[in-house]
């Protein structure tokens, strides 16, 4: 009798959920820029946005949680791999990226973790608690930002700086609030949904903020 024909063994590929983490005071185009690279480059299964709760290094919000996971929604609505997620807010506490792989890790084990950085980051590594770890776990896929073209020697990070042809636009979330608060027009350094949303509610002082293109 012959023996069934085994079939090769093949290693799983586990889906990649790609993390993109941030204050988010506002969204501004220039994280919609990073989210469509992303999702078109590494063509992750999932692409999670997740707003922080409680800044570690001090950096407190202007707008709370709720405005800005909405503002996120209407930046990336026309985004289908993206999610905007409110585990900071479940977590509570100090919202350490650490801390917020680990518990991604436990919810979703069949996948594989990337963390979405940009260049400027990199400068500040040394402030984050236990970055090797946070490589180790969700090996980053490292975006260029203007002005912050740094090589960087870590080993799981996917992408250096100083390779790519192109980088995000130097967008400061401060920058814009400014803007705002001061009645100035914003340009395209907000998503219109997003800047909708800013009058609507009346945040960073924005009453009397302009639309370009009403």
């Amino acid at each position: 009798m012959r023996e069934p024909t085994k079939k090769p063994s093949h290693s799983v590929i586990q889906p990649e959920i790609a993390v993109f983490g941030g204050t988010f005071d506002p969204p501004h185009t220039g994280h919609v820029m990073a989210l469509s690279y992303v999702a078109a480059t590494e063509n992750p299964a999932r692409i999670l946005m997740i707003p922080t709760w409680k800044h570690p290094l001090g950096k407190e919000p202007l707008a709370p949680f709720e405005h800005r996971k909405a503002m996120c929604e209407r930046a990336t609505q026309h985004l289908s791999q993206v999610e905007v997620s409110d585990l900071e807010a479940r977590l509570g506490g100090t919202s350490h990226t650490l801390r917020t792989l680990e518990a991604l890790s436990k919810n979703f084990p069949n996948h594989s973790l990337r963390w979405v950085m940009g260049s400027d980051i990199l400068g500040q590594t040394a402030q984050w608690k236990d970055f090797d770890k946070i490589e180790k776990l969700a090996p980053p896929i490292l975006l260029p930002r203007g002005g912050h073209h740094r090589e960087h020697q870590g080993k799981n990070t996917r992408g250096i700086a100083d390779t790519f042809p192109w980088s995000l636009p130097e967008i400061s979330s401060a920058t814009i609030r400014q803007h705002l608060h001061l009645g100035e027009n914003t340009g395209t350094l907000v998503p219109k949904s997003v800047l909708h949303y800013i009058q609507q509610h009346r945040l960073y002082g924005a009453a009397g903020a302009q639309d370009p293109n009403p």
